[in-house]
C-alpha cells in the first residue's frame, strides 16, 4: 500500500491540481468505488478457504488465492489513501477563508478522526459478535457506499470557482 502511496501520490495530486474544479469529483468518486471494490475483493476471501480454515484454493504456481486477493485488494486501498491524502484537504481549503482555515483544519482532522473511530468501532462489535471477519469487510463496503453516495452528491465548487476555472 505504502509503495502504490508514494508513487501514485506524485502524480494524482498533480493531475488534480491542474484542473481542480472539474477533476476534484471524479477522482472522489472514484476513490469511494475503489473502496467499495477493495472491501468486496478481501469479502470474497471467504470463498478462498482463507477466512474458514479450510483448504486454500492455490493458483498454478503455487500462490494461495487468498494472498493474492490481499495485495490486489491492499493496492486498491493504496488508490483511496492518495486521494483523501492529495485532495480532499485541498478542497476544503478551497472553500474556506483564510482566518477560518485554522478552525476548518481542527473539523477536517476530528471528522477524519471521529470517521475511523467510529468505523473502528462498529467493525468491532459485528467482528465481536459474529467472529466473521468477512462481515467486517460486508460493513466496510457499506460505509464505502456511503462515502460513494457523498462523493458524489456533496462536494460543490461556487459558481464563481466553476467560472474561475474554464
Amino acid at each position: 500500500q505504502q509503495v502504490v502511496i508514494l508513487v501514485l501520490g506524485m502524480f494524482i495530486g498533480a493531475w488534480v491540481g491542474k484542473k481542480f474544479v472539474k477533476r476534484f469529483r471524479v477522482v472522489s468518486v472514484a476513490s469511494m468505488a475503489a473502496a467499495m471494490l477493495a472491501t468486496a475483493i478481501l469479502f470474497c476471501l471467504r470463498f478462498t478457504g482463507t477466512a474458514s480454515g479450510e483448504d486454500l484454493i492455490m493458483l498454478t504456481d503455487g500462490l494461495p488465492l487468498g494472498m493474492v486477493l490481499i495485495y490486489i485488494a491492499t493496492a486498491i486501498g493504496g488508490f483511496t489513501s492518495v486521494v483523501s491524502q492529495s485532495t480532499y484537504s485541498t478542497f476544503w481549503q478551497s472553500n474556506t477563508s483564510r482566518e477560518e482555515i485554522p478552525t476548518g483544519q481542527a473539523l477536517y482532522t476530528f471528522g477524519s478522526t471521529g470517521g475511523s473511530v467510529i468505523f473502528g468501532a462498529v467493525a468491532g462489535l459485528v467482528l465481536g459478535s459474529s467472529g466473521d471477519y468477512s462481515r467486517v469487510f460486508a460493513t466496510g463496503f457499506c460505509f464505502a457506499v456511503a462515502g460513494f453516495v457523498c462523493a458524489l452528491t456533496g462536494f460543490r465548487f461556487s459558481k464563481e470557482e466553476q467560472a474561475a476555472a474554464k
